[in-house]
């Protein structure tokens, strides 16, 4: 009798398995939104390097370093599947800080600050999606011993 209670039921183990499986999806789709918007991030800023250069090549040194740190913001999220929160909220905050100061000027340089602040809620949410992940109640069963 001890070990029925113990021992979940096929219904319960399918249940535990539909919601590791949903968890797993949940985080799937933030991973790939925030790598998503990273890809985007370094594309928009090499466009506006190479449409910049002429105009001010300073500008376009700005546009390429933050390509460069997006680049690497992308690699560590999609690539290298790395949940830590570094590698996209430092050239986010960079962003939302200089866009922020340039708010005062031009009220359209609210849009980077509005996007890159839901990044960093992105990322906070795939944070919290991977710890409930880990402490899902699912664990997967061991192969079947073959004799």
């Amino acid at each position: 009798m001890q070990d029925s209670e113990s021992t979940p039921t096929y219904r319960e183990i399918c249940v535990m398995r539909d919601k590791h499986r949903a968890l797993e999806a949940k985080e799937h789709r933030l991973k790939a939104a925030i790598a998503g918007f990273m890809a985007y991030s370094t594309i928009s800023h090499l466009i506006s390097a190479a449409l910049g250069y002429s105009t001010s090549p300073v500008d376009a040194g700005f546009a390429v370093f933050f390509a460069i740190l997006f680049s690497f913001a992308f690699y560590r999220v999609w690539i290298k599947d790395d949940s830590r929160w570094w590698p996209v909220a430092i050239p986010s905050g960079m962003v939302i800080l200089i866009s922020g100061l340039v708010a005062f000027v031009s009220p359209l340089a609210i849009i980077p600050v509005l996007l890159h602040t839901f990044v960093l809620v992105l990322v906070y949410l795939r944070k919290k999606s991977i710890i409930a992940l880990a402490n899902s109640s699912y664990k997967r069963p061991a192969a079947p011993e073959f004799e």
